[in-house]
């Protein structure tokens, strides 16, 4: 299965980079929190629920072993999360 990345452009959030699993929007997490002005990406994405983050991989020569997503021609793997995973308890976006 191949993921491509559609890049999400908006006045408001900037562009963020998205992908389509199994008909449902995926967010790249980094780009996530740097809307959400989130400072620390790594403790956000591991305070969500295995169901609501993905991590997809690039550079991977077994195809089986990922989704085929080409990011760069160097080996690397990045962190999606869900719409309902935007959402989580665990996304806990500063107060104004």
């Amino acid at each position: 299965m191949s993921i491509e990345l559609i890049p999400f452009v908006s006045e408001r959030f900037g562009e963020l980079r998205t992908c389509m699993r199994d008909g449902e929007p995926l967010f790249c997490g980094v780009d996530a929190c740097r809307v959400m002005e989130l400072a620390n990406p790594n403790q956000v994405m591991s305070s969500l629920d295995d169901d609501e983050k993905t991590t997809i991989y690039s550079g991977v020569a077994n195809s089986d072993a990922n989704d085929g997503l080409t990011l760069t021609g160097r080996a690397r793997s990045m962190v999606f999360v869900s719409e309902p995973g935007l959402c989580s308890p665990g996304v806990q976006v500063p107060v104004r």
